[in-house]
């Protein structure tokens, strides 16, 4: 799918190249490190200073360690200005900037290797003190520059040499000949076991680069794969849902007309088939719109139990035709949550319908429980269950347990992935318990109103009788471009009494509105050449700012969805069965003013 959308992600290379060059990515890297270190480290660079001035004081001439202290805190700050210009230069090669950096390692380790001058002066429990202090700072510039050998020679070098040197040469009045080379090939060893070190840190720094950098391409390559395939499901979804839209209409008007048995029978099996291909695309849809954004929680007051009940009602039959029992045990009457009501109904829809779905023999039982300030529903089942391995992904888009035929009754696999995005959206704990070949419940823990929020209204059974007189006699302008589409919705809306005006663009739109001022704008968003629905009711709005609006669409894209939700108009998504329609457009014309300024002529 990926490959379909564009070209993959060039391969990140790491390492060296074949040349043996470092890459300029662990270069860069190198190089913010070592400022990061440098802007860290003037502080225990103070203290070394102070401990070796007292070493040395009244010892060493003055002048000397004046010089030698100076110089020091002198180079901190060059060098803290220098590598910040190095990092901020990306117009210089990587390699000319960690070779400049690599040449101020030096420089810091030849001054600070500078004060095993002081040897002659000190006796030898300062110049032990001092070789622990310039042997903590070579093993510091390991994790300075990551193990970079070039950087860490270039400052432990001169430091540990000097640091041999001085012992093998300087005369001792208590420590022999011998004794002092024994010192400085122990020193040796440890420059050895450093440099080894400094290896493995090197090593391990470029494999964690490496992954590190692997894992952020395959998280480019997983979002990449993840807009293509919300892309796929918002144009495949706006294809589809295209003629069954108009084959929706179409078979509503045939509906509305007076039919024989045979052909009202047709007419009603047309209905069911389309209903079960608009519920999977609506299933897509849901996705689209989570990954979109656009769906916000509205918490409002509500009893939970008439809401379970009458889903529970509308699950009876088919789980009677499946030799399946539900039961409902509806807990107190009185309990009052505080939720997005229509979005906790699509949670309990969504486990509802699967429980049954899973269920062949036995029963689903569901039960609402008061849980102190909160409310427990659960849906229990007998079906086939769910193994423990497989709790994770369940809740994976388009991934089904038991139905490697893909039999369309069991759905697409996106029910549980819907609901997991719900729940998480509505700050609801969802809780799975399941043995495989026992069962599985589905545990939803909502909370409960409290104090002046308890009166709520009581859930209503959602309907629209057909007609609705309030259409008798309205004035519609139809924006779409699909000549089937809005033959069909014309067709079906004159069948209910309604006067309708055809358009299929925004100037068209115009025209018609200017001629004559319709009741209701039924927008379609996808129009020719560029053009949109949005655009069209932009510019109605522009010349009647009370006009009643209604969007309609297929396109299911981030993008669009964002536009519709911030026009504030009511959206229907294709295919739109006839009483969603007729429910949108009575609803729109409640809501609205009835009457608005009238539209200027041109």
């Amino acid at each position: 799918m990926v490959a379909a959308t564009g070209s993959a992600p060039p391969p990140i290379r790491l390492g060296r190249h074949d040349s043996g060059r470092l890459t300029p990515a662990i270069e860069q890297a190198v190089i913010e490190t070592a400022f990061r270190q440098a802007a860290r480290i003037p502080i225990p660079i103070a203290v070394v200073a102070t401990v070796v001035s007292s070493l040395g004081f009244g010892r060493v001439p003055t002048a000397v360690l004046v010089i030698w202290v100076a110089a020091i805190a002198a180079l901190q700050v060059t060098r803290i200005l220098t590598l910040r210009k190095l990092v901020l230069r990306p117009d210089l090669p990587t390699g000319r900037r960690l070779g400049l950096a690599t040449v101020q390692s030096a420089i810091n380790g030849v001054i600070v290797a500078l004060c095993t001058t002081f040897f002659p002066y000190l006796d030898e429990i300062s110049r032990s003190i001092l070789s622990m202090l310039l042997i903590g700072m070579t093993t510091g510039g390991v994790a300075i520059s990551h193990g970079y050998r070039p950087m860490f020679l270039a400052f432990s070098g001169p430091v540990l040499l000097a640091l041999i040197t001085a012992w093998a040469v300087v005369p001792s009045d208590v420590l022999t000949l011998t004794a002092r080379l024994a010192v400085s090939i122990l020193i040796v060893l440890l420059a050895f076991v450093l440099y080894s070190v400094a290896a493995d840190t090197y090593s391990t720094f470029t494999s964690s680069f490496r992954i590190n950098a692997e894992l952020k391409r395959a998280l480019r390559a997983e979002q990449s794969a993840n807009n293509a395939k919300t892309r796929f499901l918002a144009a495949a979804s706006h294809d589809l849902r295209q003629p069954l839209h108009t084959l929706s209409l179409l078979s509503a008007a045939l509906t509305l007309r007076p039919l024989d048995d045979k052909s009202a029978s047709i007419a009603r099996s047309m209905n069911e088939a389309m209903s079960e291909l608009a519920a999977e695309l609506d299933a897509l849809l849901d996705i689209s719109k989570l990954d979109a954004g656009v769906v916000r929680a509205k918490p409002e007051d509500f009893e939970i139990q008439p809401l379970v009940s009458r889903l529970a009602a509308n699950f009876f039959d088919q789980a009677k035709s499946k030799g399946v029992r539900l039961e409902f045990w509806p807990g107190p009457g009185d309990l009052i949550i505080r939720s997005d009501r229509a979005l906790v109904e699509r949670i309990l829809r969504n486990l509802i319908d699967n429980a049954v779905k899973y269920t062949e023999a036995g029963s689903v039982t569901i039960g609402v429980h008061a849980a102190g300030l909160a409310c427990e529903v659960e849906i229990r089942d007998t079906g086939c269950g769910i193994a423990a391995e497989e709790f994770e992904r369940v809740f994976e888009e388009f991934y089904q347990i038991g139905n490697v035929e893909r039999d369309r009754r069991k759905g697409l696999g996106l029910g549980l992935s819907i609901v997991k995005r719900l729940a998480g959206l509505l700050g609801c704990h969802l809780a799975l318990e399941s043995r495989q070949g026992v069962g599985s419940c589905f545990r939803l823990t909502l909370p409960v109103a409290t104090g002046d929020r308890m009166g709520a209204a009581p859930v209503t059974v959602q309907g629209l009788p057909l007609p609705p007189p309030a259409l008798d006699g309205l004035h519609l302008l139809l924006i779409e471009d699909d000549l089937g589409a809005r033959s069909a919705c014309r067709v079906f809306l004159e069948e209910l009494g309604c006067t309708i005006s055809e358009a299929s663009t925004t100037a068209e739109a115009l025209a018609v509105a200017r001629e004559v001022r319709p009741d209701l704008v039924l927008a379609d968003i996808r129009l020719p050449e560029g053009d949109s629905g949005i655009e069209a009711v932009t510019r109605l709005r522009e010349l009647d700012p009370g006009i009643r609006i209604l969007l309609v669409s297929g396109e299911t894209s981030p993008d669009r969805l964002r536009e519709a939700d911030r026009l504030g108009s009511a959206l229907l998504v294709k295919p739109v069965n006839q009483a969603a329609l007729l429910e949108a457009i009575e609803r729109t014309m409640d809501s609205q003013p009835n009457s608005s300024p009238r539209i200027p002529e041109s």
